[in-house]
Formats: C-alpha cells, structure tokens, sequence
C-alpha cells in the first residue's frame, strides 16, 4: 500500500512538473554577424515574450552538433497563489532579454537555429582568427552600464549614456576615437581608452560618463546595443522602436 502510494505521489509530481515547464518562443536573436575572433568570448542576446506574470525563465538550452547551436528557451509557472486562483490578467505579456555566451570558437562559420512560433529560424556569424594572444585587439574603456529608453519612436538621432569607472588616472576615454559599427538591428559601440603617456600611473578612480549617437533609427522593430568593455566583457541593452499611436483619451 505505501508503494503505491509513493508511486501515486512520484507520478503526480512528475505530471505537475511537466505542465508547468515548457518550451518558449523566441521572439528575436540578435546576432554579430561579423566581428568576433577566435579569443573573444562569443555572446549573444534573445528576446522572449513570457505569457504574463505568471512565468518566469527556466533554462536555455543550448545544443551543438560541429558548427551548428539549437537553442530551446523553456519557462516555468510560478507558484503563486493569484496564479492558482487565476487571479492575474493572463493578457498582459512581460518582456524578457537574456544574454548568454558559446565561450571561445574556432575560425569558421556557425549557425544559430531557433523556433518562433512554427518556424525554425536560422541566423548565421562568423569567427575571424585572431591576430594575437591578448584578450581585446584594443583597449577598451572599462564601460560597467549603458542606458537607453526601452522604448523611443523612430528618430535621426538615437542616443545612449555610456558609465563606468576609470581605476587608474592614466586612461581616458577617447572621445574621438569611439566607434559605432551598425550590422541590421546591432548596434556595436567600441569605446577605444588612451593611456596618457606623460602621466605617471597610480591608483585613482574616476568617473566615466560618455554620450554617444547612434545615429538614425527610423524603421520600427527591437534592436540590441552591444558594447565592448576591458578584459573581453561586453555590456548588452535591448530597445524597441515604435510610432506613437497612444491616445490619452482612451480613443
């Protein structure tokens, strides 16, 4: 009798288990096409709809097959009593990015597949060889957070706040030399640091703070800021551009 009734109990925590994680759409890849060599740590970013409050992300998985990544986005149901009772508006979707990494790949050319609804999308980038052993091909300001409205309308001149600290009083940022590289719906921002050779170096923090113009974003849809930072790491923001068609009136 308690056999079966720990069976009863295992089989019942399974079925539960089951219904509550299941896989997820991804809404949008944003994926570097060109740009990342062979000791860059390859990151990129996804975009997901979770049904409404009720869901939270579980896991990404991540499969390989030599040259080749599928990737299965799954959610879970909280446990929450206004879930339960179906007391949250199951109506009201939450807008969720993830950054995640394929650490460092050989040279080559790689492919991404993902499902969207019913379709299997495939993007595709590519991995230079490098052309030395340090972890940046330059040096990079030690840029720590990025802001940009989540949502803005289509403008001619898009703009994103850069900060950082400076652990040193011999760098700077480059104001001048600060690269912005458009690849569809990727931004990629390189704010290049200089070293001041005349001053001698010791420890000082000091405040960074930079604007920067993207340039024109006209055309409505999300897209990624990818911006490049000391040692190999890299700060990601997602924004999504769309026409104003709010009426305050209710209309």
């Amino acid at each position: 009798m308690k056999f079966l009734l720990s069976l009863l109990l295992a089989t019942t925590s399974f079925n539960l288990s089951a219904k509550i994680i299941q896989s997820h759409p991804i809404e949008e890849l944003f994926v570097i096409k060109k740009g990342f060599d062979t000791n860059d740590n390859i990151e990129l970013t996804f975009l997901s709809l979770l049904p409404n409050a009720c869901f939270k992300p579980y896991k990404l998985n991540i499969k390989r097959n030599k040259n080749v990544f599928k990737l299965n986005f799954t959610i879970r149901e909280k446990n929450l009593s206004g879930c339960n009772n179906n007391l949250i508006e199951p109506s009201f979707p939450v807008k969720y990015s993830q950054t995640f990494s394929l650490g460092e790949l050989v040279a080559g050319q790689y492919k991404i597949e993902y499902k969207n609804k019913n379709k299997m999308i495939t993007k595709t980038f590519s991995v230079a060889q490098a052309n030395s052993v340090s972890i940046d091909d330059q040096l990079y300001a030690p840029v720590s957070n990025a802001f940009i409205p989540e949502l803005i309308e289509p403008t001619d001149s898009a703009q994103i706040i850069l900060t950082g600290i400076f652990q040193h009083n011999c760098l700077l940022l480059d104001e001048e030399s600060i690269q912005v590289v458009r690849q569809n719906n990727v931004f990629i921002v390189l704010p290049i640091a200089r070293r001041m050779k005349s001053t001698k170096c010791y420890q000082q923090l000091r405040s960074l703070e930079s604007i920067i113009d993207l340039g024109s974003v006209t055309k409505e849809g999300h897209y990624l800021i990818h911006i490049r930072s000391q040692s190999g790491l890299s700060v990601n923001k997602v924004f999504q551009v769309k026409r104003d068609k709010f009426d305050p009136r209710g209309l």
